[in-house]
């Protein structure tokens, strides 16, 4: 009896072993944002708070462990300011221009981590006191106007502010375009838009970019690798109008099923439209020591700098380590770390429209030795308000009540065929002034240099 007992516990026990789920597999760890950092990923935010200035632009990284590349549901959230991107691990913040105090933090998977907050503080601007009129003031005499300088900044600081931003890439195709994320978004008239494109595969030069929204682009300048596969270049415009829904577009002349292409657009406030373009540079190399070429620019001008691949080839780089003072606001347009197009920004502000110049290059050493062939090129945004505004003479010579075109207003007239100065200032060749510039005004600024016409207004 007592034999038979016990056997029928051990068959109870073993029975219970069976049913009990047995768990095999090892643990799976989530990805979590483990802190933030400033610029490269080693300088984490230790602090509570952390000062900046009003209108300052700061580069973010979000360090993740256990990284699975899962971003569907991640996004870059504050309680004020704008960001360069909201999606990936890594953004551009710019402290709203009012100052004060705001929270910055990365969800991962739609779910804030402690750890990934930090809090920003500037200095709020304030207005600055009417003076208390006396109670007999002493009359003074009108002043005579003066002309207001083109394009003046819309504060007391003199800086470019980066806007908004858009990207966009393709695979075997000859054109690619990007568009705001938000479609409601709007580009004023005034701003600049600045376009880089990365274009690779045989005979794959950028010849145009155009948008939805009749805006003629400009080439500031292009660059290539030395063995021809590789394509990088800027260009911009001044919109005509304040629209939202752009959708703007590069075309190159390469085979569709052979080309790769990549583009990064920047919305600019506060750049002289008059005269936008400080200067530019470029230059080529194979090896893993990259440099844009130097440029000579003011210190409150807006610098961009990019570089980009030869063909098959992808350059591992994860941010940090790149040149002092520039913000990296593309290393990639794939959400990894291989690199087909590195974009690099910088900008300065100062009190006074005029400030003195640096020399600029965008220059730095790939990690891990590599040794690659690349092209690279920076330029520079002049501030508004830093140029004198180029206009039709205002006291222009009449004769029989006719204008008589000099030399002031065919400059005006050829600047402005060469985009470096707005548009409508050809209204010099109209009678009466102030009409638009059309064909038949250039025609006619051409002609008269060459001889061919009177230089009276007719």
């Amino acid at each position: 009896m007592k034999k038979a007992v016990i056997f029928g516990v051990f068959i109870f026990l073993l029975v219970t072993m069976v049913r009990l789920p047995i768990n095999t597999a090892s643990a799976q760890t989530s990805p979590s944002c483990t802190s933030l950092a400033m610029g490269a990923r080693s300088n984490i935010i230790s602090k509570t708070t952390v000062s900046v200035n009003a209108g300052q632009s700061i580069p973010l990284v979000a360090n993740i462990a256990n990284d699975d590349n899962n971003r569907n549901n991640s996004t870059w959230n504050s309680t004020g300011g704008t960001f360069s991107n909201k999606n990936w691990d890594y953004t551009t913040w710019v402290m709203p221009a009012t100052g004060g105090s705001y929270t910055v933090s990365y969800g991962l998977n739609g779910v804030n981590q402690p750890n990934c907050t930090a809090t920003f503080i500037a200095p709020s601007l304030t207005s600055t006191p009417t003076p208390t009129a006396t109670n007999t003031p002493t009359p003074t005499p009108t002043p005579s106007p003066t002309q207001a300088p083109s394009s003046a900044p819309s504060s007391t600081s003199y800086k470019i502010t980066y806007k908004q931003g858009a990207a966009g890439r393709t695979d075997n195709n000859n054109t690619v375009t990007a568009s705001f994320n938000n479609q409601a978004y709007v580009v004023n008239t005034g701003n600049v838009l600045a376009v880089t494109v990365s274009s690779k595969g045989p005979n794959s030069q950028v010849t145009s970019v155009t948008d939805n929204r009749n805006n003629s682009y400009i080439k500031v300048i292009d660059s290539s690798t030395s063995d021809g596969s590789s394509h990088i270049s800027v260009w911009y415009t001044i919109p005509l109008s304040s629209q939202s829904g752009y959708a703007i577009t590069a075309t190159t002349q390469g085979v569709p099923a052979t080309t790769k292409m990549f583009m990064n657009v920047q919305d600019l406030s506060d750049v002289d439209r008059n005269n936008p373009v400080v200067a530019s540079a470029k230059s080529q190399g194979t090896s893993g020591a990259l440099s844009t070429g130097t440029i000579s620019a003011p210190i409150n001008s807006y610098k961009i700098a990019g570089y980009t691949f030869s063909d098959n080839t992808n350059v591992v780089w994860n941010g940090s380590g790149g040149p002092n003072g520039y913000s990296a606001h593309h290393r990639n347009l794939e959400g990894t770390q291989l690199a087909p197009l590195i974009l690099l920004t910088t900008g300065g502000v100062s009190t006074t429209p005029n400030t003195p110049s640096n020399n600029y290059d965008a220059a730095f050493t790939l990690p891990n030795n590599q040794s690659v062939t690349w092209a690279g090129l920076i330029m520079a945004f002049r501030v508004a308000g830093s140029s004198t505004p180029t206009i039709c003479d205002p006291d222009p010579t009449l004769v029989n009540n006719q204008r008589v075109i000099n030399g002031q207003d065919l400059a005006v007239v050829l600047n402005e065929m060469a985009g470096l100065v707005a548009t409508n200032k050809g209204a010099c060749l109209n009678n009466p002034p102030g009409g638009s510039t059309n064909g038949t005004a250039l025609a006619k600024a051409m002609n008269i240099i060459a001889g061919l016409e009177n230089p009276l207004q007719q």
